[in-house]
């Protein structure tokens, strides 16, 4: 039983007939990932909790609440860095109400 819980951690779940990996990376996430993901009225915080992880900060503002992650890479052997923010907003029923997704991606000419 224990081995089936294990397993299941690691599996994908179904939303509207297309595959939702369990956890997300910043630096693999696209556009169209998020449009997918984040539906603005439907997407529920302990979903976003789940694909994301805890937030790297956030704040409150009347009856918003704002999740903020940022993750920044460097990888030297192929000249690849980048910044990548998004910021979710819920309300008060803790549904996603809005989001904001800025991905810098550069490479390095040699």
């Amino acid at each position: 039983m224990l081995l089936l819980l294990l397993l299941a951690g690691c599996a994908t779940t179904t939303n509207n007939n297309t595959q939702v990996p369990t956890r997300y990376t910043l630096q693999d996430l696209t556009p169209a990932d998020a449009e997918r993901l984040l539906v603005r009225g439907r997407t529920q915080q302990h979903q976003v909790q789940q694909w994301f992880g805890q937030p790297s900060g956030l704040s409150k503002s009347g009856e918003h609440t704002y999740w903020n992650y940022t993750y920044s890479y460097h990888q030297e052997s192929n000249g690849r860095s980048g910044l990548v923010i998004l910021t979710v907003v819920f309300d008060k029923n803790l549904l996603v109400v809005d989001y904001d997704l800025q991905s810098n991606r550069y490479q390095q000419n040699n």
